[in-house]
């Protein structure tokens, strides 16, 4: 039988496939070389006519009028320093980007001189950039102009804040724009005197601290500097629920004052008022003051605090059902009953005037009280030339209990009336006209005969209040006026004869 050895076996499976894993390995290494060796002289190129390209834009900057020196933007706004060198220029496959900023002077406080940078970037063979920057100092003709300084701080750590862009727009003059840099300042130099609003928009994280300033006022040939704070807005949820059910109240009022002034929210679906745009103070914490009100219940007041922007938190609040009272007082002297106004209307429980009365009806007749107990009440309404109205209703906890009290004008006034003739003598018995308008407007309208005695006389009895006015039906003469009301219930007028 023959027998087979190791050695006559050849390569296994496994050996097999680790040898060719070496081979890509090695293979993939050369061609990387062998691409990169492809590449090298057109990046060589690119890397050499970049930095050509930068040294020209510097020196093209440096030959500018000092007062030229500065960009305009891709959009046609003015940087800062404003200028005629365009931000993006792009040439080929490189692409110049130009910024031009002002340089603080601390010896002399002032924007002292302008730095230039260029950068010039491509894309193609893997990109790459070159950078070049000069400082550049000359004499300006601007006259009449100051300088401000802006530094844009994190809140809660109090670093500056770079990247964020900062709009200036001096007195009469285009705005200028400009990025915070590394430490979040930035110099606006020669702005013109006078006022110069500030607008700041952050970087996509934050929001602006209520505290920053929109506006400075430039004074010739002195800096001023201001502070801006920048937040991470923090989000307050005040959950409201009614205290007896637990079930969340929709359309609840919720004002929440304090740092930057939140507002006011209509609570949702479920029960929710959903601040987004809570600050604190910086480098402090903030207290807010919640009130909560909806009809029907009673109102309550709580507080929160914010100690560090981005948080979240939320609230609860539970309202209980307040017990109220409607009062509505009515004309019955009119046609339709309307609501009675200025109608004074106390009320009392068990002998003693509740919180808020008396109140004096509205323009449609209401008073409106919120009670504490169940139980039964006295309400009183009274009004001039009106007849006292009383009402006694039982009212129940988280109700409303509405009581309607109609109110007369009150006819129980008097005309007293004597006749006479022309010459002052008395007249005998005669008939006298009255006619006039109550205080409701209701026109009135009645006669009587005098007595046939010396002196002939009669009186008018049960009147509303109002102004009238008397006369002989017989030989008219002049009429008379009168005037009856609670201040004078009886008058006594005489009316005479033409003859």
């Amino acid at each position: 039988m023959h027998r087979w050895s190791r050695d006559e076996s050849g390569f296994t499976i496994v050996e097999t496939a680790f040898a060719a894993m070496i081979m890509l390995v090695v293979l993939t290494g050369v061609m990387t070389g062998v691409i990169f060796a492809a590449q090298a002289g057109p990046r060589g190129a690119l890397s050499d006519a970049a930095t050509n390209l930068a040294s020209q834009s510097i020196e093209q900057a440096r030959n500018l009028p000092y007062d030229s020196v500065g960009v305009t933007n891709v959009d046609g706004t003015m940087g800062s320093p404003p200028g005629v060198i365009p931000a993006v220029v792009t040439t080929g496959a490189l692409t110049v980007n130009t910024s031009v900023s002002w340089v603080y002077d601390a010896y002399t406080n002032r924007a002292a001189y302008k730095q230039v940078t260029v950068i010039v970037s491509w894309t193609q063979f893997g990109g790459g950039q070159v950078r070049a920057s000069t400082f550049i100092y000359g004499h300006t003709s601007i006259s009449n102009a100051g300088d401000v300084g802006i530094t844009v701080y994190d809140a809660d750590t109090m670093v500056g804040v770079p990247g964020c862009s900062i709009a200036v727009t001096p007195n009469g003059q285009a705005a200028q724009y400009g990025n915070t840099d590394p430490n979040g300042a930035i110099l606006f130099g020669y702005i013109a005197v006078g006022n110069a609003v500030i607008a700041v928009t952050p970087p996509s994280s934050y929001i602006v601290d209520p505290s920053a300033p929109t506006s400075a006022t430039i004074v010739s040939a002195q800096y001023v500097h201001k502070t801006v704070y920048l937040e991470h807005a923090s989000t307050q949820t005040i959950h409201v629920t009614d205290s007896g059910t637990g079930l969340p109240l929709i359309g609840a009022t919720v004002t929440c004052t304090g740092y930057g002034n939140p507002g006011s929210l209509a609570t949702d679906s479920s029960g929710n008022a959903v601040f987004s745009n809570v600050f604190h103070a910086p480098s402090q914490v903030s207290t807010f003051a919640v009130g909560v009100t909806m009809p029907g219940y009673f109102s309550a007041a709580t507080s929160f605090t914010v100690t560090t922007g981005g948080s979240t938190q939320t609230t609860n609040v539970g309202l209980s059902r307040s017990t109220a009272l409607v009062v509505t007082t009515t004309d019955a002297s009119k046609s339709g009953s309307p609501g009675l106004a200025s109608v004074n209307v106390g009320v009392t429980f068990g002998g003693v005037t509740i919180s808020g009365s008396p109140q004096v009806s509205n323009s449609s007749g209401v008073s409106s009280f919120s009670v504490i107990s169940a139980g039964t009440y006295a309400i009183t309404a009274t009004k001039p030339n009106y007849t006292t109205a009383t009402a006694s209703p039982v009212v129940s906890v988280g109700v409303t209990s509405t009581v309607t009290m109609p109110m007369t004008l009150w006819a129980n006034w008097t005309i007293n009336v004597t006749t006479q003739k022309k010459a002052g003598t008395n007249n005998p018995s005669i008939r006298v006209d009255l006619t006039g308008t109550d205080i409701d407007g209701n026109a009135i309208s009645r006669n009587l005969t005098t007595s046939s005695g010396s002196p002939a006389t009669g009186s008018f009895t049960l009147l509303p209040a109002g102004t009238y006015s008397l006369i002989t039906h017989t030989n008219p003469g002049s009429a008379v006026p009168a005037t009856v009301s609670y201040l004078t219930p009886t008058v006594s007028v005489t009316v005479k004869t033409s003859n």
